[in-house]
């Protein structure tokens, strides 16, 4: 055993220097390129799962970016349809229908966004379900009102399209030459009792738009103050989305800002409400 590598110590150091330096060249050159295929594939997956966030932050952004815009556009749009609500036909359709776009793009918001602005969104949903049920059992007097005016209306029509037919009985009789009182009698007892009965449709309706005009200012008086308190939601939620978005948040402005719209909202409201009153 010694002497086998005796012999080959004696073997290697017959190789010459030059071979060696050659052989050591290679060596570091090879240890060279491992190390720096090694660090190139480092850097590769290093890069490429930096591609990957980047990629994944921008398609969130996008999709963030559409449905964040339209839940602040149904945002703007709710409280309108809210004060509208009060000329929906609840006979025909269902008076929330218009409210099911916002609670759409709501829900949508609260999927995709980030926790704290999913939860205020949340509780801005549930305020808004809250004071819209409310709406709804506060529209029974003002949905009865419409009911007696759409009765009264068509009531009205119908005397009026009776005096019509007497009026145009008694032209023709009138044109025939051969007058003839009694049945000229018996029309002008038609006309008479026709034209009360379109009169006392025409009190009726006109009591009924009165009375649907007072509950109306009274209910719009009542949102208002509703959707105030409600407002002070707005800020946060819309202070969350811009920083979900990566936008300035500059919040004291925006919530001064969204603070004095609300107040000549509300002023410009109460004016022209109070205005309309006193014209009637």
């Amino acid at each position: 055993m010694n002497a086998a590598l005796g012999e080959i110590l004696k073997s290697l150091g017959e190789v010459p220097d030059v071979v060696w330096s050659g052989i050591i060249a290679s060596l570091l050159t090879f240890i060279g390129v491992m190390l720096s295929n090694g660090s190139n594939t480092k850097r590769l997956n290093i890069q490429l799962n930096h591609d990957a966030k980047e990629k994944a932050k921008e398609r969130t952004a996008v999709l963030r970016r559409d449905v964040y815009l339209k839940a602040i556009e149904e945002l703007n749009r709710v409280n309108t349809k809210l004060v509208a609500l009060a000329q929906a036909d609840f006979v025909n359709s269902n008076p929330t229908n218009d409210l099911q776009d916002f609670y759409a793009a709501a829900s949508k918001l609260q999927l995709i966004a980030e926790p704290e602005t999913s939860i205020l969104a949340s509780k801005l949903v549930a305020a808004y379900g809250i004071l819209t049920m409310r709406l709804l059992a506060r529209l029974g007097p003002l949905n009865d009102i419409k009911i007696e005016i759409s009765i009264s209306d068509r009531a009205y029509d119908v005397a009026v399209a009776e005096v019509n037919r007497v009026l145009e009985k008694q032209r023709l009789l009138v044109e025939s030459g051969r007058p003839d009182q009694i049945q000229m009698a018996a029309l002008n007892n038609a006309y008479d009792f026709s034209s009360s009965q379109a009169k006392n449709y025409a009190d009726q309706r006109a009591a009924a738009w009165e009375s649907f005009h007072q509950h109306h200012v009274e209910y719009v008086k009542m949102v208002m103050r509703e959707l105030k308190i409600i407002g002070e939601q707005h800020p946060p939620l819309m202070i969350a989305i811009r920083r979900d978005l990566g936008l300035t948040e500059e919040i004291e402005i925006l919530k001064e800002h969204l603070d004095s719209q609300w107040k000549e909202m509300e002023e410009v409201v109460n004016e022209s409400l109070d205005l309309i009153s006193k014209d009637r």
